[in-house]
């Protein structure tokens, strides 16, 4: 009996090790595949280099990433242009940066994109009366749904109120019940 408890203990030990091995070589492979450990190798030397970029270009990755996030992809309408994967949203992206790339401020920017598309592009459109929907639509549906959710609580209060019989409604109720006849006797 003994003999086997061990061989199920060794079996258990040596069939738990290949699922670790193979776990191990599927993550390798995922990592390789995913490029964690490329590097593109350069074409003088063969070797794999890396570059950085001049703190002028991630600041100005930077500005790109803020301005993008500020506006709005017109294909998706509630991404940022920064977070959409839609061609248009693509091709605004590369517009915002030939624009930054000229000289232009972010203000300007943003008001050549206004121009061409409308306030819509812009998360935060400025207060005029064409879009005055978008500022006070939802305060607007608010008072609605309140004013509905009123009317609907009063004429829910009239339809259950109790209702009053008159005296000869209830002595007749009484009767066909059958309650007179036991209260006089």
């Amino acid at each position: 009996m003994t003999v086997i408890v061990r061989m199920q203990d060794s079996f258990a030990r040596v069939s738990r090790v290949p699922w670790l091995v193979v776990l191990f070589f599927i993550t390798l492979g995922a990592w390789s595949g995913a490029g964690v450990f490329a590097m593109p190798p350069n074409a003088a030397t063969g070797q794999a280099t890396v570059t950085a970029l001049p703190t002028t270009e991630i600041a100005f990755q930077d500005r790109l990433r803020r301005l993008e996030e500020e506006l709005r992809c017109l294909v998706c309408q509630n991404q940022s242009l920064a977070d959409s994967h839609a061609e248009l949203a693509a091709d605004l992206r590369r517009e915002v940066e030939n624009l930054a790339r000229l000289g232009k401020t972010d203000e300007e920017i943003v008001v050549f994109l206004k121009a061409r598309y409308g306030d819509f592009v812009t998360y935060r459109p400025p207060l005029k009366g064409i879009t005055a929907p978008l500022w006070f639509g939802p305060l607007l549906f608010f008072v609605i749904a309140a004013a509905g959710l009123l009317v609907y609580t009063r004429s829910r209060r009239t339809l259950t109120a109790p209702l009053s019989l008159s005296p000869e409604d209830a002595d007749r109720a009484r009767s066909l019940l059958g309650l007179n006849e036991r209260r006089s006797s």
